[in-house]
């Protein structure tokens, strides 16, 4: 037969029985008697036996061959050969296996495994169907250099021009924030302790509205110590009149003059008790923090972060930001890329460039922005290094679940350049670095 009938009860048997010796991993001979075949293979044994009329068979499992060098540095594998096959061997006139059968089969075997093992290992190969393919256009040219040497330097030729003259959009990428416009940090205006916090994490307020108690002992004390004073001379200066009139019915000029001196000075000090007063009592007063605008608490976690903790005067305490305003994105350039930035903004009809931005929270959408404002200095970023920020103005109704701080990955457009530029431009530039 041309062809092998998979649907025949000869060739379904004969898998059967074949399975069965894969599984086992030991091969069994049968030569007119089932005495010595295991129980579970009589079954198929049988059945195979009854189909093909066989007086004799001899089944031999294929072992997967062992590499002729051990990869260097590891130990040779200790585990059995793995069954890959079953070579069957079959007789319908002689119910015996000779001595030399027994020996061409087991040397067969040898030749059949090696043969099946790297048959396996060759359709294994990852894209096989391609690297045939090459191979049979590559063969085309086998033993003519001067078409080989002239067919490379054509696609040489054909992809460089290809990547120098086909123009391509080049952007500046940058990592940022979404954030919204109007933002206000809250800073300690003296020292002191934080005695009271009167909002949460995340809560709205209004303008005016409390948010932190500072406590100063030391203006405390300063208070109490001048309001102390200032009863004294108070006191002194009632004493003072008294003192004045007395004098004054006795007409003793001279010292009527004195004591009105006293009391003019008493006066003066008193004044400048007052004042000194008032301004330790706005002092203090101004230890309660107001939100300066209506806005969100941004700051995180702020019972834990802020709760009887020592301030020092000018220290950031919290940060109130407008959600119901505008909101635009704070994104960080590198350093590097700012030249290419300047460039499109002095080509550009104006200074507004598209920006292409993703949201961390949705990434799965693009949405457009244009640059509004460019850092006039360089920062340090943990991260990323030196860097330069810019300001993108954002569409807000067109941005669903707006979130403080939200990460964003932005993508400015500065033009177009050429494709090998787009593509190799970092390697391009670390040259110009290194070698001018």
């Amino acid at each position: 037969q041309d062809r092998v009938q998979k649907r025949s009860n000869l060739v379904r048997t004969m898998r059967t029985l074949a399975s069965k010796i894969l599984r086992a991993g030991k091969g069994i001979t049968y030569a007119g008697s089932l005495q010595d075949v295991p129980p579970p293979l009589e079954k198929p044994l049988t059945n195979y036996i009854k189909e093909s009329n066989s007086r004799m068979v001899h089944l031999v499992p294929l072992k997967e061959p062992s590499p002729f060098m051990s990869p260097s540095g590891k130990k040779r594998s200790t585990k059995p050969p793995r069954t890959i096959g079953v070579l069957i061997i079959e007789k319908t006139e002689e119910s015996w296996l000779t001595p030399l059968l027994a020996e061409r089969a087991e040397t067969v075997a040898t030749h059949v495994s090696t043969a099946m093992q790297n048959a396996r290992t060759h359709q294994g190969v990852f894209l096989l169907p391609l690297w045939k393919w090459l191979g049979r256009g590559c063969g085309l040219f086998e033993g003519r250099t001067f078409l080989k040497v002239l067919l490379f330097v054509l696609l040489f030729v054909g992809v460089t021009g290809g990547l120098m003259l086909v123009p391509a959009p080049y952007r500046v990428e940058g990592k940022g924030k979404f954030l919204p416009v109007k933002q206000q940090d809250i800073f300690a205006p003296w020292d002191g302790e934080v005695v009271a916090i009167f909002v949460k994490s995340g809560q709205r307020v209004e303008a005016g509205q409390p948010l932190v108690k500072l406590q100063n002992v030391d203006l405390e004390t300063q208070l109490i110590e001048t309001q102390n004073t200032y009863e004294e001379k108070r006191q002194l200066l009632v004493t003072l009149v008294s003192s004045i009139q007395a004098a004054h019915a006795k007409y003793d000029r001279a010292e009527e003059i004195r004591l009105r001196g006293r009391h003019a000075q008493t006066q003066i000090e008193m004044q400048g008790l007052k004042a000194r007063i008032d301004r330790l009592q706005k002092q203090i007063a101004s230890l309660t923090i107001t939100a300066p605008l209506a806005g969100t608490v941004a700051t995180f976690q702020l019972e834990q972060m802020l709760s009887h903790r020592p301030v020092s005067r000018g220290e950031r305490l919290l940060e109130i930001m407008d959600e119901d305003g505008d909101w635009h994105l704070e994104l960080d350039v590198p350093e590097n890329r700012l030249g290419h930035l300047m460039s499109a903004q002095l080509k550009a009809p104006s200074e507004a460039l598209p920006v292409d931005f993703v949201l961390a929270t949705k990434p799965e959408n693009t949405y457009v922005g244009t640059l509004k404002k460019t850092a006039s200095r360089t920062d340090v970023s943990v991260e990323e290094g030196s860097i330069v920020k810019v300001e993108v103005q954002v569409n807000k109704p067109e941005l669903p679940n707006c979130r403080i701080g939200a990460e964003v990955q932005g993508k400015i457009h500065c033009g177009d350049k050429s494709l090998f530029y787009v593509l190799f431009g970092d390697v391009v530039e670390f040259v110009q670095r290194r070698v001018w």
